[in-house]
C-alpha cells in the first residue's frame, strides 16, 4: 500500500505539473502569433507524452499487482486445504 501511495503522489505531482502547463499553453495561446501555434503544439505533445508515460507505468503496475493478488489467493487456498 505505501508504494502505491507514493506511485498515487507522483502521479498526482505530475498532473499538477501539467496542468500548470496546460495554463501556460493557453495563456501564450491567446497572446496569439503565427508562431505561437507551434510553440502549442509541441508543448501539447510534451504534455500528451508525459500523460501517456504515465498511463504505461500505471498499466505495467496494476499488472504487477493483478499477479501478486493471485498468487497470494492461490497460497492461501493451498493453507486452507491443509
Amino acid at each position: 500500500n505505501l508504494l502505491l501511495e507514493r506511485k498515487l503522489e507522483n502521479i498526482q505531482d505530475s498532473i499538477e505539473v501539467a496542468d500548470t502547463q496546460v495554463s501556460e499553453v493557453m495563456t501564450s495561446a491567446n497572446g496569439g502569433s503565427p508562431g505561437t501555434a507551434e510553440g502549442v503544439s509541441k508543448k501539447f505533445e510534451t504534455i500528451m507524452a508525459t500523460k501517456s508515460d504515465s498511463i504505461t507505468e500505471l498499466q505495467e503496475e496494476r499488472s504487477k499487482l493483478q499477479k501478486a493478488h493471485a498468487e497470494l489467493v492461490r497460497a492461501f487456498e493451498a493453507k486452507l486445504a491443509e
